[in-house]
């Protein structure tokens, strides 16, 4: 099967790219790719400065 488009996906302010993960299964099941990218300072590997630690 021949993928119809490409999507990327770049999250907003407090989210991560699994946010789109609904989204890209049913563009998955349509014939479509889909990417998304977590920008730094957010997602599963997050890091927070010490400061913002309790």
């Amino acid at each position: 099967m021949q993928s119809l488009f490409t999507f990327v996906f770049v999250h907003g302010a407090f989210a991560n790219s699994f946010s789109f993960a609904p989204l890209q299964a049913e563009l998955a099941l349509l014939g479509h790719r889909s990417l998304a990218v977590d920008l730094p300072g957010h997602g599963f590997e997050a890091t927070f400065p010490a400061a913002y630690q309790s």
